[in-house]
């Protein structure tokens, strides 16, 4: 996709993301990880910076009905 066919209208600080920058990002996936029976984990590699596993368990094993 082509820079150019950004919308004309479209100006960048018209987006407000209120929790954007302050940290809440990793905390909050780990959170929603570890609610479904799951872990997140930040591996920092030598020469290449920190890398993000996420591990989920088989939604249909939860104890939980998430379809209503």
């Amino acid at each position: 996709m082509d820079g150019q066919n950004i919308d004309q209208d479209f100006d960048a600080t018209d987006f407000k993301a209120p929790m954007a920058g302050f940290g809440y990002g990793l905390p909050l996936w780990r959170l929603y990880a570890c609610y479904f029976g799951g872990d997140l984990r930040l591996i920092s590699m030598e020469g290449f910076g920190p890398d993000v596993y996420i591990h989920l368990n088989k939604l249909s094993s939860s104890r939980e009905p998430l379809q209503t």
